[in-house]
């Protein structure tokens, strides 16, 4: 997780990188979408808000490393599991 800021809007978001590797089969790719998409459609005062996701495909590849980047809403006190 990057702690990350958009310049234009001055926007802080945390951001969830979830590499993709030759090891990546098409049952992770499925999951991660699907974790995308419940992400999408919660929406709650208790829970973080997705806030947008990118995929880095091979053309990008050396200018990123390839995967899925998932912005969310930052949790600005600190670490989620240290409240726990």
């Amino acid at each position: 997780i990057f702690h990350t800021i958009n310049f234009l809007t001055h926007l802080v978001a945390a951001c969830k990188l979830i590499t993709f590797t030759p090891a990546t089969t098409s049952t992770t790719c499925k999951s991660t979408e699907k974790e995308m998409h419940i992400y999408s459609i919660l929406k709650h005062p208790h829970i973080l808000e997705f806030l947008n996701a990118i995929m880095v495909k091979t053309k990008h590849a050396h200018l990123y490393m390839l995967g899925i980047y998932m912005l969310m809403e930052l949790l600005g006190s600190g670490d989620l599991f240290d409240k726990i």
